[in-house]
């Protein structure tokens, strides 16, 4: 009986790439571009949540772009580009990963969304830390800690705050390493993330 019925699930359902193609079909059904074009992008990161990291995210990504692109949509297309950089980051491209993070900063600076431009500038400060480059990394965190703290998102000011103390640990200044991390440890506290509290407790007694 179980072997049946995981052959009946099996024909039902079939293959996961089976899936993803029905869901494109799917998707190019819809009138909007712009709902095409987020359905596009939220696929690309269901493949990713699932561990495929390949060729096809970013020929979604592709497409994406060039629905936001026929629709003047210039908020989508910076977050379509901070994925891509992620996606690179991921696959160890570092070079492809700080172009691709600057082109969307410019374009997130034209889109004017407080959220999504901190988003880029962290995606952008992980590039610049993966790089060395800890100083343009400290001012990229930076900005993204003081527009987490203009949308009153506090635990974007609590994570962007630990990355500036890894980095500043790098950089060998222990002391400032340590007040920031005493800072985010508070705020985890404050807001019942016990276990990110506990994973800056043990950062501070590494410093």
């Amino acid at each position: 009986a179980l072997d049946h019925n995981a052959n009946s699930e099996s024909r039902e359902f079939g293959s996961c790439e089976e899936v993803f193609q029905k869901v494109l079909k799917s998707i190019a059904t819809l009138e909007s571009d712009t709902a095409q074009a987020r359905n596009l992008i939220n696929l690309g990161e269901i493949r990713k949540d699932l561990g495929i990291w390949d060729d096809e995210v970013i020929v979604l990504n592709d497409m994406a772009e060039s629905l936001f692109d026929k629709a003047g949509d210039i908020c989508g297309k910076t977050e379509s580009r901070r994925i891509r950089a992620t996606y690179y980051l991921y696959n160890e491209d570092g070079d492809k990963a700080l172009k691709i993070g600057k082109e969307a900063l410019e374009l997130a600076k034209k889109c004017g969304d407080k959220y999504l431009l901190a988003r880029v500038y962290q995606t952008l400060g992980v590039g610049q830390q993966n790089a060395g480059e800890y100083a343009e990394a400290l001012k990229s965190h930076g900005e993204e800690a003081r527009l987490f703290r203009e949308i009153n998102d506090i635990e974007g000011v609590a994570l962007s705050t630990q990355e500036m103390a890894y980095i500043s640990s790098s950089m060998g200044d222990k002391q400032k390493s340590i007040g920031m991390m005493l800072e985010c440890a508070a705020i985890y506290k404050e807001i019942g993330e016990d276990m990110r509290y506990g994973s800056c407790i043990v950062d501070l007694c590494a410093t």
